[in-house]
This record gives structure tokens, sequence and C-alpha cells, in this order.
């Protein structure tokens, strides 16, 4: 998050250039900034699931990278193999549809409530696994 604290100098810049001033979708930018913090603490968790278990970095940092892929756009490919509702239904298990909502600037409960709840299933397996080692 501290690394898009300096963006906010462009949100300021567009807004004061804009013509008429203050011509920017602050909406979507309020979203798109919310979302990416979202997104950032289900990649973090799921970085902190991965550290678990395992007990080599390499392979931690692996299977991170390939769950977050996993969940943020394979079941949007998933999808796209359905048609009708089921390709509704198995995309919206994804970050991608949800996360496309939010940055459009449409902050709905729904789409906090999965963030929110993928973020503490896998701190939960997280703790769940670290409990059931032998130290």
């Amino acid at each position: 998050m501290l690394a898009l604290l300096p963006t906010l100098l462009y949100y300021y810049s567009v807004y004061q250039l804009g013509n008429p001033e203050g011509n920017i979708d602050s909406a979507a930018t309020v979203g798109s900034y919310l979302g990416l913090a979202l997104l950032a603490g289900v990649f973090v968790a799921m970085g902190v699931f991965a550290s678990a278990i395992t007990r080599d970095q390499i392979i931690a940092f692996l299977v991170a990278v390939v769950g977050c892929f996993l969940v943020y756009s394979g079941f949007d490919s998933l999808a796209s193999v359905f048609e009708g509702s089921a390709a509704y239904y198995i995309s919206q298990l994804g970050i991608a549809a949800h996360y496309r909502d939010i940055s459009k600037g449409l902050i709905d409960s729904r789409d906090l409530t999965y963030f929110f709840s993928l973020m503490a299933v896998l701190l939960l397996a997280t703790r769940l696994v670290l409990q059931s080692r032998n130290w």
C-alpha cells in the first residue's frame, strides 16, 4: 500500500488539470484503490498459507504464485468452457469478477464479503497448519 501512495499525485494532477476541473471518475478511482488493497490482502494471505504448508522458500513462492494465478484468472478460464448461468457462477468463484466490479466504482457488500471471507479462510487454514506441526 505504501507503493500506491505516490500514485495519488497522479489523481490530484488529473483532477486539477481536467477541463472542467474535477473531470475524473472519482468513484472508479477510489474503487480501484480499495480493490487493489483487497487484492493485496488476498495475495498476502495466499503467500502466508503457501509459506506455512512448505518448509522451502522457493517452493512456497511457486505455490503462492500458482495459487494466486489460479484464484485470479483460473476460474474465468474455466468459465469460458461453459455457457449460460454455469459460466457466470463459475466466474464468480474467482477474484477477477469481484475485482472488476469494485474497480468500476461499484462497491458491493457481496464483493467485500468475498474478499474478506477468502482472506479469513486462508489465514485460518494457515493457523490450522501451524498448530498441527510438531514443534
